[in-house]
């Protein structure tokens, strides 16, 4: 790249990152869609520059997933929706401008493809963060380069003696320029230095994508033993199995016994989160001893029956989930876990096809179709779900009573929700506290969306 281009990349990356750390109050909105639209289109224009830009399968559908759920940010203003998109959004962009940079030889979902670009990414953040100083030496300009870093060293001291001297020979001078930097507040200054770091960082990761590839590739691991894997998978095996035995005698058969604490009711719609959690512990096992013995037939049959019995348990889990909502109601963390039991048992098809084609490659696979049913879910407005279903089976009569402060504890999203609420009285209630709620948080321009136009005028 030419010293102009150079600086104009430097300059545009810290443009884009001073718009998000000024513009940005709090979860940031319509702002980070738009800019995260511009980091994929400097990415793509920055390896086609170079004649590096590779038209990746699995680079382009990243891409464009990681579009559509930044698209999110300027549809839905639900907080906790935000929150968990940023990680998400931040590794899918990253990982598709690898990808289509041509950085990554295996395939930017596969499990080598994921580990190259973890590998990559925080080198390639400040790699090239001195690129435009070292612009100057390349093209026979280090007297100048030298000028410029004694000029900013000297700048500070002789600036501020001149400043002092100033301020005490004129009391109306050094009265304005005390409240000048009175004005100054740290919030300003954290904002200035974050704005300085992220810009260089985001310039380096884009102009490495106009250098060369480093062709040096690891070499691929042997085998692990079998044992190696084989007993912790066969002591999951046996753990699990007592598990579903427990499940089908007294969760499906619907016996009572002492140990259940609360009765049977009780029993059945406590503990869903933890059985989740175990079912991903199994599959990560299950994965994890496919992908490194899976040439042995004793691995992939305990592979199997744990897979098997991980179905039984997400069914079990299911099972308690629906008799918790149907007391409860749906909740935006209740709905992500039924999000992720289907994620779950995709995970279990795809375990057991591996179990019997071992050379299946299933983790770009599963990352796909997590990636998509997460954009999917975003774009259907979970927020805006969950109000509906409450709302509907309090109308119905089959919720005992409707969490006011839990709706309008959440984003505008809402608000065609309550605006269904049969009563009218406790819609008028409703409708009046969420209004003065949203009217008082009413987020700035970078952090807003299109559901604070919902709002009606006051």
């Amino acid at each position: 790249m030419s010293r102009r281009a150079v600086w104009t990349l430097l300059v545009c990356a810290l443009i884009a990152c001073g718009a998000y750390w000024w513009g940005s109050q709090g979860l940031p909105g319509a702002g980070l869609a738009v800019s995260q639209w511009s980091f994929l289109a400097a990415a793509i224009g920055c390896a086609r520059s170079a004649g590096r830009c590779k038209a990746d399968a699995t680079g382009v559908a990243l891409a464009v997933l990681s579009a559509l759920l930044a698209g999110c940010y300027a549809l839905y203003a639900n907080a906790l929706m935000r929150l968990m998109n940023l990680p998400v959004l931040a590794a899918a962009s990253v990982q598709a401008a690898l990808a289509l940079g041509g950085r990554l030889e295996d395939g930017s979902l596969s499990v080598a493809g994921l580990r190259d670009g973890l590998r990559q990414t925080p080198g390639a953040l400040v790699r090239y963060v001195g690129v435009p100083l070292r612009g100057m030496r390349e093209e026979g300009e280090a007297a100048a380069r030298r000028g410029l870093v004694w000029g900013l060293a000297l700048c500070v001291p002789v600036t501020g003696v001149a400043l002092v001297l100033l301020c005490g020979a004129d009391s109306v001078f050094g009265g304005l320029v005390e409240q000048g930097l009175g004005a100054v507040s740290v919030t300003w200054v954290l904002r200035a230095a974050l704005t300085l770091a992220c810009g260089l960082a985001l310039f380096s990761f884009l102009y490495g994508l106009t250098q060369p590839a480093s062709q040096a590739r690891a070499a691929r691991r042997p085998d692990l033993p079998p044992a190696t894997l084989g007993v912790p998978l066969a002591a999951l095996v046996v753990l699990y199995g007592l598990f579903v035995y427990i499940q089908i005698r007294y969760l499906f058969g619907g016996a009572e016994t002492a140990l259940m604490r609360g009765g049977y009711a009780q029993y059945a719609r406590s503990g869903f989160f933890e059985l989740v959690a175990a079912a991903f512990l199994s599959l990560g096992m299950v994965f994890a001893a496919l992908c490194q013995c899976g040439r042995s037939t004793a691995i992939r049959w305990l592979s199997a029956l744990l897979a098997a019995f991980t179905a039984v348990m997400t069914y079990s889990s299911l099972m308690r989930m629906r008799l918790y909502v149907e007391v409860y109601g749906l909740s935006l963390l209740r709905l992500l876990t039924l999000w992720g039991m289907g994620l779950i048992a995709a995970g279990i098809a795809l375990a057991l096809i591996k179990c019997a084609r071992p050379a299946l490659r299933a983790a770009p696979t599963l990352l796909l179709l997590a990636l998509a049913g997460w954009v999917a879910l975003n774009a259907l407005n979970p927020a805006l779900l969950v109000a509906r279903y409450n709302v509907s089976m309090f109308n119905r009569g089959a919720l005992a009573e409707l969490d006011l402060s839990y709706l309008s504890a959440q984003s505008p999203d809402v608000l065609p929700a309550l605006e269904d609420i049969a009563d009218g009285a406790l819609r008028q209630e409703a409708l009046d506290t969420a209004l003065r709620d949203w009217r008082s948080r009413a987020p700035s321009l970078y952090d807003a969306s299109l559901s604070w136009l919902r709002l009606p005028a006051p």
